[in-house]
């Protein structure tokens, strides 16, 4: 049986059908290579205004982590009324040394669905933050999770 000594990652309830005999952990593909787990390292939830609000820190003090991964984003902007702007970037170094640059990955337009899902997961590794501001309309209450997609040990 595998298990996963993480423990932020979610149980899951085990079935032969989908890991041979159970396992403790999320599993999230068995493509024959390796099972993928899923932990959520940041989370929460905060009123999104026009200065950029970094995620993974929970303030407006822009973050580095170094914790390389495979991660993929979640927000929850059920609160957004017509008329409301929000930007979702990715800030990322190129290299160790580099600098931390910004790319815009959407802009959410309300009312949007209540879920917007990062369409892929994206390997970060060399200070990266996900952050969001508000450039048109009301300032919200956002609520995001960051997970990360992980081999299992």
């Amino acid at each position: 049986m595998t298990q996963c000594s993480d423990p932020a990652v979610l149980p899951l309830p085990a079935t032969p059908e989908t890991t041979g005999g159970g396992c403790s952990c999320t599993e999230i593909a068995n493509f024959g290579f390796s099972t993928l787990f899923l932990s959520e390292l940041f989370s929460g939830v905060a009123s999104i205004s026009t200065t950029e609000y970094s995620l993974t820190n929970n303030s407006t003090t822009i973050a580095t982590q170094n914790t390389e991964g495979r991660y993929q984003l979640f927000l929850d902007v059920a609160n957004l009324q017509s008329g409301d702007v929000y930007n979702v970037f990715l800030r990322e170094r190129v290299t160790a040394g580099g600098t931390q640059r910004q790319q815009l990955l959407a802009v959410l337009t309300g009312p949007t669905p209540p879920l917007w899902i990062q369409p892929v997961d994206m390997q970060l590794m060399h200070g990266w933050d996900f952050t969001m501001q508000r450039t048109a309309g009301a300032d919200r209450a956002i609520s995001w999770s960051i997970r990360r997609l992980g081999e299992a040990t």
